[in-house]
Parts: structure tokens; sequence; C-alpha cells
């Protein structure tokens, strides 16, 4: 199992009242030091030349029936014994004699640790007990059953063990694993594998059923026990799988062990590879030998094994372990006998990962908890509200893979697509809510989805497992009112040092308005992460809520009043963080045009804490030396600049900026802010926002009916200063962009006239 620990620095605010931020001592920070990762090597070193030849003269001699009946080793071993035995060396590729002292004896084991482990104080009395307990008695929560240890629920669920040497017992040593890991560089170490040259009595294995446990990081650090223990149920069913087949595919092998990992009760991988398009649009049995792509791979492996569970349970999934036949074909056999077929499997495995939603069907979600959370990124979307259409677009699939096509704030949506071995889903999310899901005849396109729609979901996948094939498509719709979209943004997508908020700090970046009176708010882009999201924060099922706001600027560019604030829920799956690459939250504001009001010409966009739970906040700041655009606070009361905030130990956040980033929807004509359910019944003239002002304010007026209309300002004299509108204008509300540059300061009258009528408002000019 591959995972990868983030070593940053993180940083604490104190509550509303402090003065400073403090950042958490290294003495107390567990990422202080470099952190070690996970690498598997078993499925590589079993695949050696020399160990596929032991591994082949095994099966032969099982089924000639020359394995021994009785144990080759005549007198069982005692607690206290000292014995060597041979263990793969992974930087010098052979195996070398080490010393071991049995610890522990029990029904289906023993347990021997390394003599120099011992000598080291890595290995306690207090870790082998719990590494006992684990093996023997019991598994966590969420476990087939927590009750029984791995070795019983492994075998429970897979099968037996060669038994090579007939005692019934796996030797599981406790060994310092050569893998080139020290504590000064951190990276990958090898936590556990087994080898398939131990099943030869002669040559360089150990004619025994041996599971490798590692010391050192495992022990000899901080890191938790359970790390070991996860890694111990996935290599157990790679022995197991010695017993049954000489030539499974790493997919369906590898998918097998992650899925131990779960089936015994420990944390699942992130499933980080559902975040972006090209992870997932791969070959479905890819299994790549670099550890970028690799990681996708175990994590597509595990999910795909964990949906089966799903879908004919677990005793049909273990079976698979002892299926001889290889890939495709052992799903095969485990799904025709129900049913089911790979290809169905695999267009509803592709729905759940969307979906996730067991609501709607049984077969699109996750039944475990902790998988609830999952859900894959969106291939491609487009926004009907900036566009009518989808020109012609071609993208390649893969064997296995799969497309996300969503369109957005669709009327009467048309989809022309085209491909070889497709299989095609709909999803559609109707103006007001539910959801409709729809399976879709390739040859019957183009699509027809009437009526109004908030989403529109194609799931496309390519049913053949392998080779690729050019998928086609095009789009038209109808849509009330298009806009243009400015996205804006400061930072260069790149976290630097991360820090944690408390006490309901706001978090603030100042936006420009493209276009006064024709802008509404469409998406706006949040730098969300939660203490969870860290490997010492609190559990991944914590509370992830947090307060939008939208303000306007104070006259000396500080934020100001609220002018929209909501509680939202993190509408991402869970993940951990892996990466300094920024993984943005994206929440649509548009359904929101009419609480919002009028855009001022400067806005603030800022998030804070919701709740009383203990998951706070982590601010991720980017690099930005412009000038300063972000606020924390408030503080006593007041609002602090970021490129202002100094943190206790000296680390200065000048030339940085909360990286927020904002989409405007610029209209063709002015834009109602606050639309109405029927006409205005009288002319109306709403006081100027904002007022007093400096350069520019907004004047909003309604007409109950067409008809000539003059909107004029004057001086306090009567001399007329601008005319702002002249002409016939159309029944509703309409909004004018006043300029006044360059007007001197002082008080002004601006004069609505309808109909004969007068409709005055005052402002005032501040310089």
């Amino acid at each position: 199992m591959l995972r990868y620990y983030w070593a940053l620095l993180l940083v604490l605010a104190l509550p509303a009242a402090a003065q400073s931020l403090r950042p958490i001592s290294a003495s107390d920070s567990p990422t202080a030091l470099p952190q070690p990762y996970i690498l598997h090597v078993t499925d590589w070193l079993n695949r050696q030349p020399e160990v596929r030849q032991a591994l082949e003269d095994f099966h032969r001699r099982k089924a000639l029936g020359l394995l021994s009946a009785s144990p080759t080793i005549q007198a069982p071993p005692q607690v206290g014994d000292r014995q060597s035995f041979k263990v793969y060396n992974f930087e010098t590729q052979t195996t070398e004699l080490r010393e071991f002292e049995l610890r522990i004896i029990e029904d289906r084991f023993y347990l021997w640790v390394e003599v120099a482990s011992l000598d080291s104080g890595w290995v306690t009395n207090e870790k082998l007990e719990a590494l006992r307990a684990a093996l023997a008695d019991a598994t966590p929560a969420g476990s087939i059953n927590p009750n029984q240890g791995i070795i019983v629920n492994d075998e429970t669920v897979f099968g037996d063990p060669p038994n090579v040497d007939g005692d019934g017992k796996t030797d599981v040593l406790l060994v310092d694993i050569r893998d080139g890991w020290n504590p000064e560089s951190g990276g990958g170490f090898v936590a556990g594998f087994v080898y398939g040259g131990d099943l030869n009595p002669q040559g360089n294995g150990n004619g025994r059923d041996v599971l490798y446990l590692d010391t050192n990081p495992s022990l000899s650090t901080n890191r938790p026990i359970e790390s070991l223990l996860s890694t111990a149920a996935h290599e157990y069913q790679h022995l197991i799988h010695f017993n049954y087949d000489t030539d499974e595919i790493s997919f369906v092998n590898e998918g097998l062990s992650e899925w131990a990992e779960v089936i015994n009760g420990y944390d699942r991988r992130a499933m980080s590879y559902l975040s972006d398009a090209s992870r997932y649009n791969v070959p479905i049995f890819r299994w790549s030998q670099d550890n970028v792509n690799v990681l996708d791979d175990y994590e597509r492996a595990g999910l795909f094994t964990t949906y089966l569970e799903n879908r004919i349970g677990w005793q049909a999934v273990g079976a698979i372990t002892r299926d001889p036949s290889h890939g495709y074909l052992s799903y095969e056999n485990a799904l025709v006998p129900r049913g089911l077929s790979f290809s169905q499997i695999l267009l509803d495995f592709h729905t759940a990962n969307f979906l996730n939603d067991r609501a709607v069907h049984a077969a699109y979600g996750y039944s475990r908890a902790d998988f609830q959370t999952l859900g894959a990124a969106p291939t491609v979307v487009y926004n009907g509200r900036i566009a009518t259409q989808t020109p012609d677009t071609t993208v390649l699939l893969w064997g296995g893979g799969v497309l996300y096509l969503v369109w957005k704030h669709v009327k009467d949506l048309q989809v022309a697509l085209s491909g070889a071995s497709l299989a095609i889903r709909s999803l559609q999310y109707p103006e007001g809510g539910g959801i409709a899901v729809n399976d879709l005849d390739p040859g019957a396109s183009p699509f027809n989805f009437p009526g109004t729609h908030d989403q529109v979901v194609l799931i496309v996948t390519r049913t053949a497992t392998s080779g690729s094939s050019q998928v086609t498509y095009s789009a038209t719709w109808r849509s009330d009112q298009t806009f243009t979209n400015q996205i804006v943004q400061f930072d260069n997508g790149q976290a630097m040092q991360p820090f944690i908020l408390s006490g309901g700090l706001e978090l603030l970046t100042r936006f420009e308005n493209p276009q006064p009176g024709y802008t509404l708010l469409g998406r706006v882009f949040l730098p969300l992460y939660f203490y969870s999201q860290f490997s010492n924060g609190p559990p991944p099922t914590a509370p992830r809520d947090f307060t939008l706001t939208v303000r306007t600027a104070n006259p000396d560019g500080t934020p100001g009043p609220v002018l929209f604030e909501k509680t939202f829920d993190d509408p991402r799956p869970y993940q951990q963080i892996s990466s300094l690459t920024i993984q943005f939250a994206e929440i649509d504001l548009f359904p929101y045009a009419a609480q919002i009001g009028d855009l001022p010409d400067t806005l603030f966009i800022g998030y804070r804490d919701a709740g009383t739970d203990t998951n706070a906040i982590v601010l991720a700041t980017s690099s930005y030396a412009v000038e300063n655009r972000s606020f924390i606070g408030p503080i006593q009361g007041s609002w602090r600049a970021l490129w202002e905030t100094t943190l206790t130990d000296g680390t200065s956040l000048n030339g940085r900026i909360i990286p927020i980033r904002l989409e405007f929807l610029v209209g063709s004509e002015p834009v109602p802010a606050e639309p109405i359910a029927e006409l205005p019944r009288e002319p109306a003239l709403e006081p100027p926002y904002p007022n007093p002002f400096r350069t520019t304010a907004r004047l909003r007026y309604h007409l109950p009916a067409t008809g000539p209309v003059r909107l004029r300002v004057y001086d306090l004299l009567g001399r007329p200063v601008a005319t702002l509108v002249d002409g016939p204008q159309p029944a509703g509300t309409h909004t004018v962009r006043l300029d006044a540059s360059g007007w001197a300061s002082g008080l002004y009258l601006c004069v609505l006239e309808v109909n004969g009528r007068r409709y005055i408002q005052r402002l005032q000019v501040v310089r």
C-alpha cells in the first residue's frame, strides 16, 4: 500500500482577541521531520524469473502430491528459540541470513523478531502484544468479524496459505527490511512483503510460509501501529494467493489485497485518482511501473474490488483469490453465476464513483461508511449560462475507462454522441430537484432531454477492456439569458505555508467589479482545507461546514458590511492532503443573485468556520507580490491585512494572498440584482449605493410600464450635472452606474422623471 504524507508546518491562529498568529512548534508537530511513505514491492518481487520458477515448482509438486503431509521441522520451536532465516535484501536484490528469536506462538502463526531489532529497542513488549492481538484476536470495527484476528479473517475470506512445510503455521518475521530507507532523508520504505521463493525448500527460500513485517521505521518511529497491521492484512492475501495461482494480473491480485485491508477494518486509501479525468480515463487493468501512476492503480483496483463486495458479497469476492483463471475471466467467473456481466458491473462502478447515492439505486453507491464520501470529478463541464452549444469534440476513451460529460443550467438539451463499444448512462437533475437515471442506446443518438435542467450528466464507458476508441460528441440547448464569464484569480495555484485558524476568524480577498450594473456573481473557488484532511487532524467523518461571505469595501479599503452570507457543507468528496497544488471548492452563487443585490465596484469574498465543531479551517496562502488584497479578522474589532501579519515564530505573510478565485457573469444589458415576481405598481427611485461615495455609485429605479424616462443629476443650485437616461425604457427594474470622477465634493440631487412626476434622492460625493 502506497501512502504519501506531505511534510508541512501547521500554523495556529489564536482566537479573535489574540494579537498574533502562533505556529505549532517543531517538537509538537508530527510532520516536522521527513515523513516516510509505504512502498509495495510484492508484485514486482514475485514477477522475477527465479521467483516465478519457484511458484511453478510449488504448484507442480502440489499437483503431483509431493508436498510434505507432516512438518518438515519435526520438533516444534519454543518461545525463546533462536533461528536464522533467509531475508530478501532490496538493496542488493539477494537473500541474506538474519538471526531471529521466537517470541509468540499462536494456533496459526509463529511470531519471530530479528535479534538486531530486539537489541535496538524498536520492538517493545507493548508493540508485540498489539501486533499479536491484531493478528490473532480482534480487528477494528468495520471488519467482517471484529472478534477475529487478521490471520483468521483473511483465511475465512480468501482461503488457505500454501503450508509448504506442513506445520499449519505461518512464520511472521519482524525484521528491519533492507530497502534503502534512512531517517535523515525519509522517503519510501517497504512495510511488508511475501516472497514466492520461500515455497522452494532449496535455493534462496526458507521452504516455509513467511510473512515479513518491517521494524524500521514501522516500529522504530512514532508511526501508528495500525499502518503495519494494515500491511499485514494486505500481504497475507498475497501469501494465500500463492496457494491457488501462479500468474494473476496485478490489478486483480493487488485489488484483493487492498480490499483485505478494508475488510479487516483498516483505513482505505484516499482515492485521489478520482479528482482528475486523466487519472481515471485509463485502461481499467493498467498497472504502471512508476511510483506516481501505480498509486492510482492501487486506488482503482482496491476501489473496484470494494465495489464488487457491494454487488456480490464478500464470500464471492474472496473466492476470486481461489480461482485459477486470470484477469477478466476471474471476474466473469464470479459474476455470471449471479446473473451479472463484467460490462454491466463496469458501468455501475463508474456510476457509483460519480453519483455515490444508494438512495437512488443500491448499485449506484457504496455501503461501507468510509466510502460514502467518495466522488469523481467531471471530465468536462459545459455551462449553459455562457453558451448555447458544444461544438464537435473528439476524445480518446480507453478500454474500461470513463468519461463524465456534464452540462449545467440547460433547457431542451440535445446531445449527439458516437464511438465504438460504448455503454452510456444519463443522470438528469431537473430544475426544482430530484434525479432521473436512464441507460441510453448508443445507436439512438442524438439524445434529447426536454425541459429545464440544473444538470445533465452522460457517463460514457468503453465496455471492451483493451484498446481505445474515439468518442465524438456535440450538443445544443436553449437559454433564457447568456453571459460572458470572467474568472479572476491572483494566485499561481500553489500553496505556501498552511496554518490552522480558530475562533471564527474570517478570510477575505478583494475583487474589482469588471462592469458595475451589468454583472452578477457566478462561481466562487475557495482554497478550502479542513484540519481533518491532515494526518494528525480529526477523523475524515468530522463536519466540513463553512460560512461564505460577500462584503462591500470600506472607504479605507478594508472589508465592509456583509452583502450576503450563507453556510455550506464542503461539496467535494473527502481527500487527504497529498501535494501543494491547491484543490479548490466550487460554490455557485448565481442562484442567490436576488439576496446579494447590486454588486459594488469593489467587493470582498471570504469564508470562516461554521458551527461549533473542532474541525478548523486550514488556510493555504499563495505567492502574490503586487499588492495586499487579503485580510483576516476581525481581531479586536478590526481587520488585519495579510501583508501586515507576522507569525509568532517571525514568519511574515508579506507577499502572499488568500487564493480565492471569482467568476463574474457579465450581461449585455443591465441586470437586476433583485428580480421581482411582478411589475412595480408605482415608479420608484432607490437611494444611491454607496452613499456617500468617492467616484462611482449605483442608481436603481422601477417602472410599472414602458414609457419615456429621464434620469438626471443636479447640483444644489439646480444646474444639471449629468444626464444618465433620456428616452423610452421597458417596464421593470433598471440599474445605472454613475461616474462622478472630477466632480467637486458636496451634495447632489438625483431626479427621476416619469409621466410628468419627479422622484428625488440625495447623494454625496466625498474626496
